[in-house]
């Protein structure tokens, strides 16, 4: 049975909502805010009642009220519960950037499609609007990132009981294959290398010294303390040591940030690194192996006595620092190859280790990928391996048939098989014209044999051993070859 009424100092005002309370199915009392008008809330609770009386009766299906109750709320709530629970869903919680991209594609579907409700979702407003986004001349990756949050928070949906079902199962995203990168990345070729690590050190003091305006500008002979100077080497010897970190572990921005010297091993053999989960894209604990030029970087850099929980490095170069290092070391930026960034040092250090002959399988562990096909496709960069020194390196193909191999069954008739043949049947021969001999020399006869008699010793000897050689054997035979 369901009531309603109005709280005593709202009576007199009739823009004052009236209020419904009933007892649900459970046997709980509830109260809900119903209209203004009387007529229209005793209508409305007069449905609650009918309602409980229903699920009391199993006619009603408690689930099905949920997701209708649910898709009457308006999908900015859901949105924000969403994005809530992406925060409580990883530990060591995610980077504020992702979650405020998160935020930012689903307010720009509910803005686009026109969404008020989650009632309202369905594929073919999704579709329009992920249309929307490539004639806006997203790149594929973008629009991939767009229907990856947009499915996620559907999935969600149906897992929380707000949707019976995803409506957007059917759409699917570009093949990641054939999507045409707007801003690709370009690995650095070993010279490149040398000349920015060697830029980076002196452009710290080189700008000191650099005079600005006058009639000495461009040239360095500005008076600068000693003791400005020394900071201004140290900063360039940290960031190359910033570069030289990327290029060796491949380590991202907020890795290299996160570094501590509590997560070094510099005096084992070889060197590691000990990645905290906590600072990890994957939030998986990792070791990288330092190469000896890095770990003796990091040894000339480490202070006497520092504290486990203090930073390796104090700033991680941003683009503009980068930018300014690379004209300085002659480096275009961005050309047809693509773009240079501090991500991109990890492509080149995938791209150095299949320049020099490291197996996929330790690349792809040394990058921490999980995927082999994201270490050779992604992040190797085809235009600086020497494809074209490995080529030519190749031998010559032939240019003639190459001798046949196959064996080849005697046949007696030409000079080679009757060599066989005599070679093999030799000391049957042999044999025979001792018999010969003898038979001659016993019959008082002459022998017409052009060989010496031979000792009948030798010729028993002779006998013994062939019949010994072909003791289990069949005796040879020889075919002609069809």
């Amino acid at each position: 049975m369901a009531s309603i009424f109005k709280r005593t100092a709202d009576r007199s005002d009739k823009r004052k909502p009236y209020l419904i309370t009933y007892t649900d199915e459970r046997g709980r009392r509830r109260t809900i805010t119903g209209c203004t008008d009387r007529a229209a809330t005793e209508d409305i609770a007069s449905k609650l009642a009918t309602d409980v009386r229903l699920r009391k009766r199993g006619v009603l299906d408690p689930s099905q009220e949920r997701i209708a109750e649910q898709g009457r709320r308006r999908i900015g709530e859901h949105f924000k519960e969403f994005v809530e629970h992406i925060k409580a869903g990883k530990p060591g919680g995610h980077a504020p950037r992702y979650l405020l991209q998160v935020e930012n594609r689903l307010e720009a579907l509910g803005k686009s499609a026109g969404l008020k409700r989650l009632s309202d979702l369905n594929a073919d407003r999704v579709a329009g609007f992920i249309g929307e986004l490539q004639r806006r001349k997203l790149s594929g990756i973008t629009v991939n990132e767009y229907l990856g949050t947009i499915r996620a928070f559907t999935r969600w949906c149906v897992s929380t009981g707000r949707l019976a079902s995803d409506p957007l199962a059917a759409l699917k995203k570009q093949d990641a294959a054939r999507i045409e990168r707007t801003r690709p990345r370009r690995a650095m070729t070993a010279d490149e290398v040398g000349a920015l690590l060697q830029a980076t050190i002196e452009r710290p003091r080189l700008e000191l010294l650099t005079v600005r305006h006058g009639p000495n500008k461009g040239k360095q002979v500005a008076k600068v303390r000693d003791e400005v100077l020394a900071r201004a080497d140290q900063l360039g010897a940290e960031r190359a040591l910033a570069y030289l970190l990327a290029l060796w572990t491949g380590l991202r921005r907020s890795e290299l940030r996160a570094l501590e010297w509590r997560d070094v091993r510099i005096d084992t053999v070889p060197a590691q690194l000990v990645l905290r989960a906590t600072t990890t894209k994957s939030k998986r604990a990792d070791r990288i192996v330092l190469h000896p030029q890095v770990a003796e970087a990091i040894r000339r850099h480490r202070p006497d006595r520092p504290k486990p929980t203090d930073r390796i490095l104090r700033s991680v170069p941003g683009m503009k620092v980068l930018r300014a290092d690379l004209k300085m070391a002659g480096i275009a930026d961005v050309n047809e190859s693509g773009r240079v960034d501090l991500h991109s040092m990890r492509k080149s250090l995938a791209t150095y280790l299949s320049t020099h002959g490291i197996p996929m399988r330790m690349a792809q562990a040394h990058l921490r990928h999980t995927d082999p096909r994201l270490t050779a496709g992604v992040y190797t960069d085809e235009n600086v391996l020497p494809v074209a020194a490995a080529v030519t390196a190749l031998p010559w193909l032939p240019t003639t048939p190459a001798p046949s191999t196959t064996e080849v069954r005697l046949t007696g008739t030409d000079d080679e098989g009757r060599a066989a043949h005599a070679q093999r049947a030799g000391r049957t021969h042999r044999q025979a014209d001792a018999r010969t001999c003898i038979d001659t020399a016993s019959d008082g006869g002459e022998s017409k044999s052009p060989l010496p008699s031979v000792d009948s010793r030798v010729s028993n000897e002779m006998h013994d051993d062939s019949s010994k050689r072909v003791i289990g054997f069949e005796p040879t035979t020889f075919t002609l070859a069809t």
